[in-house]
Formats: structure tokens, C-alpha cells, sequence
């Protein structure tokens, strides 16, 4: 297979099929709902809780709205929005999305 997708059926590209096996695009296409659903979506970035198995309480995720395997293929524009993305998930974390103490160091610790 290559990775233009060329004489791929129906137009596949290895992107494409990377992107149905993720499951942060899941998430973002609404296959996979998150508790209390999503915290911040601007259009790039889509922030939610953790919908793993393992998971610590107000975990969030921080994913772009494309399939993007490394914050390396950032375009400028999703480079530019992360920091204000990252503080609105945090205050919304701090906010009326917090389910979990505001001091997360008074959770217990350890096994």
C-alpha cells in the first residue's frame, strides 16, 4: 500500500485507515461518547475526558478534530490555537466540568 493512496480503492490513503482504527477520531466523530461529553471544541482542538479504561479522575485529552499522528504535523493555524485551547480545558476543568477536587494532589496516593 502506499501513502498517496494511489490506485487504492475507493480513494484510500494509509491516513484514511489509520484515522477509522483511532480512537481519538472515534471520539471526535461521535462514535465514542465521553463522559460529560466535550469540554472545548474550537474548530481545530476537541477536549474531553479520558474515555480509556484507565484513567485518573479530571484526566483530559487534548486531540485535533484530524487524524494527526505527531504534534509534528501541527499546521500553524493548530500550532497557534493549542496554548489557548489547553487554558480553556483547564478552566472549564475548574469550573463547572470538575467533578473531582479543585486540588487534584488531594486525591489519595499509591496502591
Amino acid at each position: 500500500m502506499d501513502t498517496e493512496g494511489k490506485n487504492q480503492p475507493g480513494g484510500l490513503t494509509l491516513g484514511s485507515i489509520l484515522a477509522s482504527r483511532c480512537s481519538a477520531c472515534a471520539e471526535v466523530a461521535g462514535d465514542v461518547l465521553a463522559p460529560g461529553g466535550v469540554i472545548v471544541d474550537d474548530g481545530l482542538w476537541h477536549v474531553s475526558h479520558h474515555t480509556g479504561p484507565f484513567t485518573d479522575p479530571g484526566e483530559l485529552i487534548v486531540k485535533t478534530r484530524r487524524h494527526c499522528e505527531s504534534l509534528a504535523e501541527l499546521t500553524p493555524a493548530e500550532a497557534d490555537a493549542l496554548g489557548p485551547v489547553l487554558r480553556a480545558g483547564v478552566r472549564a476543568a475548574h469550573g463547572k466540568h470538575a467533578p473531582w477536587p479543585r486540588d487534584l494532589r488531594s486525591l489519595p496516593q499509591g496502591p
